[in-house]
């Protein structure tokens, strides 16, 4: 039991610092925060949209971050390191946090997972798909699903490509769940997600391939037409 217990502590450590790390850090525009155990201490990787905010003039404010964590939750030789997001449209914890600000800055929230929808769509993801609970439109709390593109529910393609983030955003009448699902652009996106593509099956399979079109048309014209033979009405009497 004490094997559990000491797990169970480290995911917490991980999950305070995730996101006490967030909290000091909104104006840099944090994606991803990774923390893990190496020989030589504690590593912690932070990927953000403006890494020079992050680290600050002559490394003030990661030297400041790094001390307290270290004083914060007792972590043993603390080593943070600052990488920048290539594209912050594919991150979905920034693009959860960016409408996170926008519906606590009052936009209508079918405004804002629109306009982030396409912007995430225009960068040239293969799909997103934003979910909204809580109290959005009233005094009862519902859910909203708004959805781009293409994105897979299930499945080895679902864990390995798509990406999800979740957060929440304060206002007057309770806290709203943000849920933001990305899968960005891939390479061979038919053959890596089973999307290929059945051949057409020709219907006219009984004209052998060497017959040209040419001999083909000719025989069609050289063959007389026979024509079927008109049928007696009923009753009709034959004159002599």
């Amino acid at each position: 039991m004490a094997v559990e217990r000491k797990f169970l502590e480290e995911s917490l450590k991980k999950v305070k610092i995730d996101r006490f790390i967030r909290s000091e850090l909104k104006a840099a525009g944090v994606g991803d925060v990774q923390v893990k155990r190496t020989p030589l201490g504690t590593r912690v990787t932070i990927e953000a949209v403006k890494p020079g905010i992050l680290i600050g003039r002559k490394g003030k404010n990661i030297q400041d971050l790094t001390t307290s964590i270290k004083t914060k939750f007792t972590v043993e030789n603390p080593q943070v390191e600052v990488a920048e997001v290539p594209i912050p449209e594919f991150n979905p914890g920034i693009m959860a946090q960016r409408l996170v600000q926008a519906l606590e800055n009052h936009v209508h929230f079918r405004r804002a997972c629109h306009n982030m929808l396409n912007e995430i769509m225009r960068r040239g993801a293969l799909g997103a798909m934003i979910i909204v609970s809580g109290k959005i439109s009233g005094a009862r709390a519902r859910s909203e699903r708004f959805k781009a593109g293409y994105i897979r529910y299930c499945g080895e393609p679902t864990l390995e490509y798509v990406k999800e983030a979740t957060t929440f955003a304060s206002l007057k009448p309770g806290r709203l769940g943000v849920k933001v699902k990305i899968m960005p652009p891939i390479e061979n996106p038919s053959d890596e997600l089973g999307l290929r593509k059945v051949p057409l099956v020709m219907e006219a399979q009984a004209i052998s391939p060497e017959s040209k079109p040419a001999e083909i048309k000719a025989e069609a014209k050289a063959a007389p037409k026979k024509r079927a033979p008109k049928k007696k009405a009923e009753g009709a009497v034959a004159v002599k």
